[in-house]
């Protein structure tokens, strides 16, 4: 039976193993597929939701723009959204192409060099199964593109060298190319293909001279003529593309990519190297292992032993030189976890894996049943792999976060009716990509007009009289901010985790709810309503209290929501749970700043714990005085409607 094996695995015309490679990657990579648009809080997936926004509406990118991948992608969304396949989804069906495409282009490169199956497959099949590598093949970015570039300029070294013909070597230079049309950081890979593929180049020269003017222009032109595309794109008047290439010097900028020096940092002092050195490392080892690393850098040295000097130093320039840029791109972010740094050592892994066949083919070679015994604890390992790393990119592309944000948009819109379309504001970022991949791209949010990126809020503010946005804006834009862009910055919620902005009280008493009151909540505050929504699917109640100002407030004040599944709140004993703030308006509006007649909404959830209920909730505020006593000024009992 192993002989029967042995044979079928390197029958030198036997296609099986690459379709094997194809239907395995795909059995792996599209359950765990990005289904909607992007909302995770991991550094991972920060830019997935501009990228699922670029290519479905034919725009580009940060940094370089990647025309190449912009215009590609873009294609190949609108085609796939012709069979009604949701955009977001088709983005990250774009990586995974050219994730397989890699698997397959590498395991060729391997074969063509080491004409051993086994360890090629072997090699392949650990490196599609490491959590990066899969990451980038199931959501929307760049890198799973870059990867194979380096793959196909890896084969067309190897060919180039076995055969010595020229329409190996121009396909290199058009490799060579896509570090201008493409990605910058497939510069630090490149060199090893080049010195792979060196002695049919220089055998090409010394034939015909001027190959090198044709090769280097097949380059130049490679890398430029994808910028075509961005030139159409702002002439058409585009709304999604990164920078400003309307001008020349925006345009050049872009071109050549002078973002990316900004990322360029080395460390000033002997330690600062070391730390680096020392992240750069664990995080290279999280991915590959230990082991994988010490086998990976051992087939290099192997390699160097065994007089092959040109792919020892090859596979240990593709190692080291991606790992030393990721030391670079961690100095200008220190402490900071960013994608840039495992996407860079990608890189490094590609080769590390290259190695690691290189030293299985040469222990089977020499010691046979060793090299079986090598190849078992390989698929051992990528089946641990697939049981540790499905769970964990799962969980990443499977983030509803960007799907809540939108229900919550929604919400807002369905509560307040508005006579013209009302103004949203979002910062850059998630917020912005995913109300503006639901606003513009799948419309399943309209009836609002969504700002554009450093949108101007005075004059917003002007136009639609209140600008609404996310609660949390105000971490970055803060009641200072918005005092010194307005003048004087009122607030109100309108809705779950939703506030309004407005040079003016945004609330009068017709908004109020229907048989209005007023309670006390001390001399200056009154409670002047409340609406109870009741939420089934989350066991929760959505609880919305109006306030007064009376007079102006002489000081600062805050709330307490609390639940009770008993009919009076004596004891602490009786609060099941509780949705207290510092201040009304989820804390960003202290009430010290309310002007006399101001009415301000503000928004609760109370969640049940698990097997409990709620009957009532007291509602109040209070203020804590130097000595940390604390002083409740009003209260009121509010009863709960049963939960279905």
């Amino acid at each position: 039976m192993l002989h029967w094996f042995q044979a079928f695995l390197l029958r030198r015309n036997h296609r099986l193993i690459p379709l094997a490679i194809v239907i395995a990657a795909a059995l792996l990579y599209l359950p765990t597929l990005q289904p909607h648009i992007s909302g995770g809080s991991s550094p991972y997936l920060r830019d997935v939701g501009n990228v699922q926004n670029a290519l479905s509406r034919w725009g580009t990118l940060h940094g370089s723009g990647y025309p190449l991948y912009a215009f590609s992608g873009s294609l190949f969304v609108t085609l796939l959204r012709g069979l009604s396949v949701e955009p977001a989804l088709a983005a990250g069906l774009y990586s995974t192409l050219w994730a397989v495409a890699t698997l397959v282009t590498l395991y060729a490169f391997l074969v063509a060099w080491l004409d051993d199956r086994l360890a090629a497959a072997i090699a392949v099949v650990v490196l599609g199964t490491g959590w990066v590598f899969w990451l980038h093949s199931a959501i929307a970015e760049v890198y799973s593109m870059g990867t194979f570039i380096i793959a196909l300029a890896l084969w067309l070294a190897i060919r180039a060298e076995r055969t010595g013909h020229e329409r190996y070597l121009y396909g290199l230079a058009i490799c060579c190319g896509m570090v201008l049309a493409h990605h910058r950081a497939l510069a630090l890979a490149l060199p090893s293909a080049l010195l792979i593929a060196a002695p049919a180049f220089l055998a090409v020269v010394r034939r015909r001279p001027l190959f090198v003017v044709a090769w280097i222009g097949i380059a130049a032109v490679a890398g430029a003529l994808p910028y075509l595309y961005v030139l159409i794109r702002t002439l058409q008047g585009a709304d999604w593309l990164w920078g400003d290439p309307s001008t020349p010097a925006g345009f050049w900028r872009i071109l050549f990519g002078e973002a990316y020096t900004a990322m360029i940092s080395w460390p000033a002092t002997g330690e600062g190297w070391r730390d680096l050195i020392g992240q750069i490392v664990g995080t290279l080892s999280g991915m590959v292992t230990w082991i994988g690393m010490a086998v990976g850098l051992a087939g290099a040295g192997w390699l160097m032993a065994a007089r092959q000097f040109r792919y020892g130093l090859a596979l240990m320039l593709g190692v080291l030189l991606p790992a030393l840029f990721a030391i670079s791109v961690q100095a200008t972010f220190l402490g900071q976890t960013i994608e840039d740094v495992p996407a860079l050592l990608q890189m490094s892994v590609l080769f590390l894996f290259c190695g690691a066949a290189f030293a299985l083919h040469r222990v089977r070679m020499r010691w046979p049943a060793l090299g079986w015994a090598g190849a078992l604890v390989g698929a051992m390992a990528c089946g641990l792999l697939v049981v540790n790393n499905q769970p964990v990119v799962y969980s990443l592309t499977h983030d509803s976060s960007g799907s809540e944000r939108i229900a919550l948009v929604e919400d807002w819109l369905s509560q307040s009716p508005h006579p013209s379309p009302p103004a949203f504001f979002a910062l850059w970022g998630n917020d912005y990509w995913q109300i503006a991949y639901a606003h513009d791209v799948t419309r399943e949010l309209t009836g609002f007009d969504l700002l554009p990126n450093r949108a101007d809020v005075a004059k917003a503010a002007a136009d639609y009289g209140e600008v609404n946005t996310f609660e949390w804006t105000l971490y970055s834009r803060d009641l200072a901010w918005w005092d010194r862009k307005l003048g004087r910055a009122f607030v109100s919620s309108v809705a779950d985790r939703i506030l309004a902005i407005s040079t003016q009280p945004i609330l009068s008493e017709a908004d109020l709810p229907r048989g209005a009151v007023s309670i006390p909540m001390g001399k200056s505050i009154a409670l002047r309503g409340w609406q109870v929504e009741p939420d089934t699917a989350d066991r929760a109640w959505h609880l919305t209290l109006y306030w007064q100002a009376l007079s102006q407030p002489e000081r600062d004040y805050s709330v307490f929501v609390h639940a009770s599944d008993r009919d009076v709140i004596d004891s602490p004993d009786a609060i099941i749970t509780q949705a207290d703030s510092s201040a009304p308006v989820y804390g960003w509006y202290p009430t010290a700043r309310w002007s006399p007649g101001e009415i301000v909404r503000d928004d609760y959830v109370i969640r049940l714990p698990p097997e409990r209920t709620a009957k009532i909730v007291s509602v109040g505020m209070y203020y804590q005085d130097p000595p940390g006593t604390f002083h409740n000024v009003g209260e009121h009992t509010i009863a709960l409607p049963a939960l279905p």
